[in-house]
């Protein structure tokens, strides 16, 4: 059976060194060709048992082998211990931005979202002003973004002003149903601020759409009252209308005096002439004396008035009519048996009056 290619390689490297130093270690550390060192040379320069451990540095007086790594000492004068270290490749040092995840990074490449520019972990956190996974967006600014970092949709009436928006929630009256501004101008109907009402109309609302105050006497007829401003003929002090009538000590429209003293002033609250004459009813006849029921009695008056005033003519009876209850000659119907009161007023322009009473007598038919 061949020695093991561990062994012949060590007797190799032990005859070696017999023949340039005339000793070889039996107990020293060989280099593995990585850089660490391996198993010992065994005695009278052979390879022994035991293997060093590995990764082993060598003693300063150690002749360096192959690239790099240093070699074991050898001592002078029979089998000393010492080890020789083979030559290995120097070691790569850790890179950010390599792409490698090495030694102490927890990351690489840098992205700045979840891995920093030292190749180290960015927690996920809402409000750190990184949109990183599972969020739309970041910071949070209560308008398109999130307490949470989720993105917030743009829509009138969320009580957000947002892109696109002049205000929000809509109300009508500075803003509208499309989250847009409504200007404030009086007379667009809509009570805004700095306004007390709108539209103006000259009666509560004037031309700056500020109140007018309900006042008797401000000259603007007003809820509540039925005229303004009060003058006393046919508006009160409490701008209440004042109702036009003759006899109320007040000269109102189609009136020359009041009140009426039959004198000056007639009963209809016009002037009189400084003597007014009255009107006299002078005779009457009337025939026949009496008339059955359905039959018609014929009856007439004469009239003076020597003022020439305009006279007034109205027949009145208990039980009957008049074919013309205005003239001084008229036809009265029996209606009624008995004995029935025709009366003939006169009345002048001033008021003045005379009149008489017929009695009539109505029977019943055989």
């Amino acid at each position: 059976m061949s020695p093991p290619l561990r062994d012949t390689t060590l007797a190799t490297l032990c005859l070696a060194a017999l023949l340039t130093t005339g000793a070889c270690s039996n107990t020293g550390d060989t280099a593995d060709l990585g850089g660490g060192g391996q198993g010992g040379l065994g005695e009278g320069g052979f390879a022994g048992e035991g293997s060093g451990g590995e990764g082993g540095e060598a003693p300063a007086s150690s002749s360096a082998d192959g690239s790099g790594g240093a070699s074991g000492g050898t001592a002078s004068g029979g089998n000393s211990s010492g080890g020789t270290a083979s030559g290995g490749g120097s070691s790569t040092e850790a890179e950010c931005g390599n792409s490698l995840t090495e030694d102490d990074e927890d990351c690489d490449p840098p992205n700045g979202i979840v891995c920093d520019d030292d190749c180290q972990e960015i927690p996920a956190e809402c409000g750190n002003d990184i949109v990183q996974p599972g969020e739309d967006c970041d910071p949070p600014d209560g308008v398109l973004c999130d307490d949470d970092c989720q993105a917030i949709e743009v829509e009138c009436d969320n009580d957000i002003v947002q892109p696109g928006e002049d205000c929000d929630p809509p109300d009508g009256i500075v803003c509208d149903e499309e989250c847009q501004g409504i200007p404030v101008v009086c007379g667009n109907d809509i009570e805004q601020p700095g306004e007390d009402c709108d539209p103006p109309d000259g009666i509560l609302c004037d031309e700056g759409c500020q109140d007018i105050p309900t006042v008797c006497g401000n000259e603007i007829v007003q809820p509540g009252e039925d005229c303004d401003p009060p003058d006393d003929v046919l508006c009160d002090a409490n701008c209440q209308d004042i109702p036009i009538e003759c006899g109320n000590d007040i000269i109102q429209p189609g009136e020359t005096c009041d009140p009426p003293d039959f004198m000056e002033c007639s009963g209809t609250c016009q002037v009189m002439s400084p003597i007014n004459s009255c009107p006299e009813i002078g005779y009457y006849f009337s025939t026949p004396i009496s008339a059955e029921v359905g039959e018609v009695i014929y009856v007439e008056f004469d009239v003076t008035d020597d003022d020439g005033d305009e006279l007034t003519i109205t027949w009145s009876a208990d039980i009957g009519t008049f074919e013309d209850p205005s003239s001084a000659e008229t036809f009265y119907e029996c209606t009624a048996a008995g004995t029935h009161i025709a009366t003939a007023t006169v009345v002048d322009e001033p008021g003045c009056t005379d009149s008489i009473q017929i009695p009539f007598v109505c029977t019943e038919p055989p």
